[in-house]
């Protein structure tokens, strides 16, 4: 399939969801949503046994009965890349959930055309004056180029040296870039998109190809892209992107300043400097050690829902990778003592992230993560809670199967350990 094709059955959809032209399962889709409609249009199309895009798509032939028993049975999580293509969450999503959209979507009734008879008179000054000037001088504006942030009409007469003339089109003039990617919200997915250039990531109001790099398909941003991305972009100038959730923390009100610490282990530095004293102290890392920044925010945000203040940015790279890590993670009251953490944060939470690949029966990918969690009290220097989160989520990239694995994480993080009173 085509990458035009792609786009098509996408603005199709869009375009249908817009005119109110969908039912409720392909409007508001969800795995079961999704799952529900598949079986109704099977039974409107008179439950053929034999269906090119449902043995792609399920990777059967089907049984004798055709495919209805499949569908009904079949796990809704084969439904949740095709949920993440409808609302803008997936990059390079597999030719099947193409189809599967395309197989889905309503065929629309067409009116028929009201015959239209142009006067004799009419046709003969049209010949006329088509052979005399052109007939561009109906159309003066009916080329465009890319003006750095948006598409300008011009006339196709025009040269110019650093750009494209091409054929106006009404699409594709609607696209603009966006220059204040700071301005980004979790409201844009589904109606932003991106793409890297040159290591450099560029932001666009509308789905198509980018507009110099005309082979290069815009990809639909997602929660992942705006956590990595938008974030530290937003953050102000001179400003390190390890301390990005800098941006999100909750602080108290009118917070005294912090006590002087004493002089620091022979390791270096191995906590920031900031003002005010918080509930939570956060970190989440990885195998090596390394700190999950991104990973690190999300789960404060978690603890800022419960308007309890918390702080990603008080814990250093070369804390993570000291030793002290383990005592503070232990509760160890000497160390936890020295680094003088109990007049700065309430609790400190320390998260242990892994993450492996396996290959999936119906995906390529399948991620397997992890998240070790313990919380410790600064106040009574003792580890009050401790727990495991595994999960697995399959996909047709690495990217987002992880990132599909993480948001399973976060939500029985949520529904099940989240404690408002700690």
């Amino acid at each position: 399939m085509t990458e035009e094709e792609k786009n098509n059955i996408l603005r199709t959809y869009h375009d249908r969801k817009a005119a109110n032209e969908l039912s409720k399962n392909l409007a508001h889709p969800s795995p079961g949503k999704l799952r529900d409609e598949c079986l109704i249009v099977y039974k409107e199309k008179g439950e053929p046994k034999d269906d090119d895009t449902l043995r792609l798509f399920f990777e059967s032939p089907g049984a004798e009965d055709g495919y209805r028993h499949i569908i009904e049975t079949v796990d809704i999580d084969k439904f949740r890349p095709l949920e993440y293509l409808l609302k803008g969450r997936v990059e390079n999503p597999a030719d099947k959930h193409y189809h599967m959209l395309a197989w889905l979507l309503p065929k629309k009734r067409v009116s028929p055309p009201i015959p239209f008879k142009l006067p004799l008179i009419w046709l003969i000054a049209f010949v006329i004056i088509t052979a005399i000037g052109g007939i561009s001088i109906f159309w003066p504006g009916q080329c465009m180029y890319w003006a750095g942030v948006q598409y300008e009409k011009c006339s196709c007469d025009i040269k110019k040296s650093d750009t494209a003339i091409i054929a106006f089109d009404k699409e594709k003039a609607a696209l603009k870039k966006i220059t204040r990617p700071d301005t980004i919200t979790y409201g844009a997915i589904g109606r932003v998109w991106y793409i890297k250039i040159n290591n450099s990531i560029e932001f666009y109001t509308a789905y198509g190809f980018h507009p110099l790099e005309t082979r290069k398909r815009l990809k639909p941003i997602t929660k992942y892209i705006i956590d990595k991305y938008v974030k530290p972009a937003a953050l102000p100038a001179g400003r390190s992107p390890d301390t990005t959730a800098l941006q999100t923390q909750t602080k108290p009100p009118h917070s005294p300043p912090p006590p002087e610490r004493s002089e620091l282990p022979a390791d270096g530095r191995l906590l920031n400097d900031g003002g005010g004293n918080f509930d939570i102290a956060l970190l989440v890392i990885n195998d090596h050690n390394d700190i999950e920044n991104s990973l690190s925010s999300m789960v404060a945000n978690l603890y800022g829902s419960l308007k309890l203040s918390t702080t990603t940015s008080l814990f250093t790279d070369r804390f993570s990778h000291s030793v002290y890590l383990k005592g503070v993670e232990s509760a160890n009251t000497t160390i936890l003592n020295k680094l003088e953490l109990p007049s700065r944060v309430k609790y400190i939470i320390i998260g242990r992230y892994s993450n492996a690949f396996e290959s999936g029966e119906f995906t390529r990918y399948v991620s397997r993560a992890k998240l070790k969690i313990t919380i410790i009290s600064c106040v009574t220097r003792s580890v009050t809670d401790a727990f495991r989160i595994s999960v697995a989520n399959a996909y047709d990239d690495k990217e987002h199967a992880e990132a599909g694995a993480i948001e399973k994480l976060l939500t029985d993080y949520q529904t099940n350990h989240l404690n408002p009173i700690l």
